[in-house]
């Protein structure tokens, strides 16, 4: 992903959830806005064994980022 930022949308418990990829810095942000609950952040992040993981920014929502953090590669595989 280049500096700046796309726009896409996916499909998350059967409701539209807009997604914001932001390169800054060379680290992907992902902002995630739902129209039933406060936007957040979404990252990869990597644990102490070096294997990745999707998180919140700040943390707490670990479940949610997964889920959106699935769906944002899928997105990724089905248009590149």
């Amino acid at each position: 992903m280049s500096e700046g930022s796309e726009k896409f949308e996916v499909f998350h418990k059967e409701k539209t959830v807009k997604i914001e990829a932001v390169s800054i810095g060379g680290q992907s942000l992902y902002k995630v806005m739902f129209s039933d609950r406060p936007a957040m952040f979404v990252t990869k992040a990597k644990d102490f064994n070096a294997a990745k993981f999707w998180t919140s920014v700040p943390e707490g929502r670990q479940e949610l980022a997964e889920e959106i953090g699935e769906l944002i590669i899928k997105h990724y595989k089905l248009n590149t």
